[in-house]
């Protein structure tokens, strides 16, 4: 059971007052009757959850221009433009890019 609970600070040093956080999610708990009695059946739950997971992120419409920003920003410059972003998104979304497509 996931259930969520969000933890409220009132007097933190590093963080601000009155925030807040939410505890991570988890579906797999290492105390599960699953985990105890069948230790491969549980690595394969835990595999697919991971699988499932990637496949929902790499899916995600926002994911090739977050991971075009974060590569033009680790590559070639700190503040690329909107369209150079949108070029490189479009060559990891469809998998293929000409060479010079790209340089703008």
């Amino acid at each position: 059971r996931n259930t969520e609970s969000i933890v409220h600070l009132v007097n933190a040093s590093v963080l601000p007052a009155g925030a807040t956080f939410r505890n991570p999610p988890t579906f797999m708990p290492p105390t599960s009757p699953l985990a105890r009695f069948d230790f491969q059946a549980s690595q394969r739950a835990a595999l697919f959850e991971v699988e499932s997971l990637l496949d929902h992120l790499f899916q995600h419409a926002n994911t090739p221009v977050f991971i075009a920003k974060k590569l033009i920003q680790r590559f070639t410059t700190s503040s690329p433009s909107p369209a150079y972003i949108m070029a490189v998104a479009d060559a990891f979304r469809t998998g293929a890019y000409r060479q010079g497509d790209i340089m703008l």
